[in-house]
């Protein structure tokens, strides 16, 4: 095993004992902390659409996807630098849209989905009794 160059800890947050979604502290573009839904099972990084106008990012070719709620139209795009903590990762393929099913009854409602677009870049640990989230590369 590669000797680890980048450990990153920091705090998360179960939105709701019923509907368990973990949200966690990220930076976009070295803006931020903003809070997003950790989802293990989304192939790429959601910025909704409020959290992409905010930051100026470029929409790119119209996609059609799939969220919580059903068929969905996206913008594919890309993040300069999405951070959580000192896990940092340049140059994130994300898709940009609209707020989906789910994150819609999110209080507060996040900025986005971090998704395996970001995630695969780390090894990633969930520590469900110390409500943490721990990266390293």
């Amino acid at each position: 095993m590669a000797d680890v160059t980048i450990r990153a800890e920091v705090p998360f947050r179960i939105t709701d004992p019923r509907r368990p979604l973990l949200a966690v502290p990220v930076h976009v573009n070295d803006r931020g902390p903003y809070e997003f839904v950790l989802d293990t099972g989304a192939s790429r990084t959601v910025i909704f659409d409020a959290l992409a106008d905010e930051l100026g990012i470029v929409r790119g070719q119209a996609i059609q996807g799939h969220g919580a709620g059903g068929p969905v139209q996206f913008s594919l795009g890309e993040a300069n630098a999405i951070a959580i903590g000192t896990a940092r990762a340049e140059r994130v393929p994300i898709v940009i849209g609209p707020i989906d099913a789910i994150a819609r009854n999110v209080t507060p409602v996040p900025a986005g989905v971090l998704g395996y677009s970001y995630l695969s870049r780390f090894r990633v640990l969930i520590d469900y009794p110390g409500s943490r989230l721990v990266l390293e590369s």
